[in-house]
């Protein structure tokens, strides 16, 4: 348990850019299947990610540098996001692994995006789904698919 490490996208609209977080002692559980549909398979991968913080809703990266956690509208209004993750459901997506970027990733360099680029090339990249937050046992449950 907690020996994975994930990469976090965290994308931002104002400048179309995916930042990046690269956290390891992360706990990943994975389902795999496909679900028939009259229109043929489709994937119905998902995920459970359990990510320890602190309290206060901070995480330390795999660098050893505490981050702290903020709701996706003030990640969004945020002028500069270093020191900060969010977990927007619906949009950021995760990555099972050490993808690292030292520099923003441009979507606008992928023809359908990044998050669709990533998932035609790698296993493991999860569309976030969910986020909840415990206090008792500070820590993250991230539901993806």
């Amino acid at each position: 348990m907690f020996d994975q490490t994930i990469t976090l996208f965290n994308y931002r609209e104002s400048d179309h850019s995916w930042y990046t977080s690269v956290f390891d002692g992360v706990d990943v559980i994975e389902g795999q299947g496909k679900t028939a549909t009259k229109h043929g398979d489709t994937n119905s991968d998902n995920v459970e990610i359990l990510l320890n913080c602190q309290p206060f809703r901070i995480a330390t990266d795999s660098e050893g540098n505490e981050l702290l956690y903020i709701p996706p509208k003030v990640y969004a209004a945020k002028e500069d996001v270093e020191g900060y993750f969010t977990l927007t459901p619906e949009c950021d997506f995760i990555m099972i692994g050490d993808h690292s970027e030292d520099e923003p990733l441009d979507d606008d360099d992928y023809d359908e995006g990044l998050y669709h680029a990533m998932n035609d090339e790698y296993d493991g990249v999860y569309m976030i789904t969910s986020a909840t937050w415990f206090n008792l046992m500070p820590h993250f449950e991230i539901g993806g698919r």
